[in-house]
């Protein structure tokens, strides 16, 4: 019964305007489509997935987070003092709520939630006043990664043997390094890398560019997140990915990076 009904309603049916018995097509079906052009992913993004790549391929778990943080996470639990210059320059919501100013607080809630052996490599977006160029009204924002790993017997070698690596991992030979003792409230034996390009080495346009550093954690940064550092030791290293990105590929203005300009863009 169902079927001889639709039958009929089918026949009696009058053809209406647009159905597709009555439809013509001015336009060749045959041609090839037009390209709509593809996007790709920033700059700053590839050169922070390719440090994500490497550390992966190391054993480091990946770790993000919210660009909110609290003051205990991002400078009490990693001994700050009340008047050091990481708290004046960051952009506070209230006294206690501020936005993250390096990755180090997530190593801290890290550190928290897991038990040693502890890799991982957290990544974020970072945000401080530019107070010490005298530029208040400044917004500094960064790229920054961080690896952290604890665990039983690590010491200086390690953090050397770790930077040396990444350095030959992703630079190559093309560039000059030199290191320098640096002073961090969360961490002992701190240095700082710098780097450029090895052409034209002693030119005034090819300065020294930090690249990253660390040290050995601090053994009250241990016994704030309940490690006993009598057995377990570790230590963190940092990445700045803007200048890493300038370095290696030959970027000589940062400000080229947030111009959005698509020529620019589309090299790469």
């Amino acid at each position: 019964m169902r079927y001889a009904l639709e039958g009929v309603f089918r026949v009696n049916e009058p053809d209406k305007p647009g159905t597709y018995q009555n439809a013509q097509r001015d336009e060749d079906l045959t041609l090839p489509g037009r390209q709509r052009p593809l996007g790709s992913l920033h700059l700053l993004t590839q050169v922070q997935k390719q440090l994500e790549d490497l550390f992966v391929r190391m054993g480091f778990d990946l770790m993000t987070g919210s660009e909110l943080e609290t003051a205990h996470y991002q400078f009490d639990a990693l001994q700050h003092p009340k008047d050091s210059l990481a708290r004046a320059e960051a952009f506070y919501l209230n006294d206690n709520l501020l936005l993250r100013t390096s990755p180090a607080s997530m190593a801290v809630r890290a550190l928290e939630k897991r038990r040693p052996p502890v890799r991982v490599l957290c990544s974020a977006r970072c945000y401080q006043r530019d107070i010490k160029k005298g530029r208040r009204e400044n917004a500094i924002v960064s790229h920054r990664s961080e690896a952290l790993w604890i665990d039983r017997g690590l010491g200086f070698a390690h953090l050397k043997a770790l930077v040396q690596l990444v350095l030959d991992e992703f630079f190559g030979k093309g560039f000059e390094t030199q290191t320098h003792w640096v002073e961090s409230p969360y961490t002992r034996l701190s240095i700082e890398v710098q780097a450029r390009r090895r052409s034209g080495s002693n030119a005034s346009g090819n300065p020294w560019k930090p690249i990253l550093s660390g040290g050995l954690i601090d053994t009250a940064v241990l016994q704030e997140v309940d490690y006993d550092p009598e057995i377990y030791s570790g230590f963190v290293l940092g990445l700045v990915i803007e200048p890493i990105a300038m370095l290696k590929y030959g970027i000589d203005d940062d400000r080229t990076l947030y111009q959005n300009d698509m020529r620019f863009l589309e090299t790469f």
